[in-house]
């Protein structure tokens, strides 16, 4: 009697970790899924989680308000340039450097084969561009007018990291003749920075939305996930 008992205590005792194992095999497909696509949002570089007491996030306010904190920290060296500027009686120009058309020229004629390291290069030609343009004064409202995609990413990386009160509109001049998904990455990214510094007025905000609808036709995911946190962004500071 006690055998049999202790066969039943015994039985009892690992019923419950094989019922577990026996769950895990049938749905191991989907965990497997669901954790892939969660080492895909991690590994993208332009992602943030955010791990909490109530588990592992990714709100879209805060992901786009930490991105923009990110990006202040990393200008210190483009601080310096805008306080010599700003103390600087040197007026802006409308001439566009040589240099900055020679790099312009290099970021259309970047071929990397890896995704990763061919966005970090255009990232660095854009803050090289927009230091450039800092340091010879080059008129913001000219790099609108210049049609120039690249010098128009220029713009946006200066509206991102020092954004003036006229930024919103120059860029919205400058939308419909956008097509590479880089420069309507940053475009998106730095209509977010001038709606959380209260630089846009609410006459613009709709032109705004509508031209990040009209971002989303070829968008890949990742600027689909920034138009998304940007259109959060505005709902929350209009």
């Amino acid at each position: 009697m006690e055998t049999f008992k202790a066969i039943l205590d015994f039985l009892g005792a690992i019923s419950w970790p094989v019922a577990i194992i026996i769950i895990a095999l049938m749905i191991r497909r989907e965990v497997v899924a669901i954790l892939s696509v969660f080492r895909e949002r991690v590994r993208d570089p332009r992602q943030a989680v955010v791990i909490s007491a109530e588990g592992i996030t990714m709100e879209a306010v805060q992901v786009m308000q930490a991105q923009l904190e990110v990006q202040r920290a990393n200008n210190q060296q483009m601080n310096e340039l805008v306080r010599r500027q700003i103390i600087s009686d040197t007026a802006l120009t409308d001439n566009i450097p040589d240099v900055l058309y020679e790099l312009a020229d290099e970021y259309f004629k970047l071929s990397i084969s890896d995704w990763r390291e061919r966005v970090n290069r255009r990232n660095e030609l854009a803050q090289r561009m927009a230091e450039l343009a800092l340091e010879h004064h080059v008129s913001r409202d000219r790099l609108a007018e210049s049609g120039n995609e690249a010098l128009i990413l220029t713009l946006a990386w200066l509206a991102v990291s020092f954004p003036e009160p006229g930024d919103a509109k120059r860029l919205l001049s400058t939308a419909p003749r956008i097509s590479r998904l880089h420069v309507r990455y940053y475009m998106t990214l730095s209509f977010a920075r001038l709606v959380e510094d209260r630089l846009v007025g609410p006459e613009i905000v709709g032109c705004i939305l509508e031209t990040l609808t009209r971002f989303e036709t070829g968008a890949d995911k990742y600027l689909r996930e920034r138009i998304m946190q940007t259109r959060a962004l505005i709902l929350k500071f209009s």
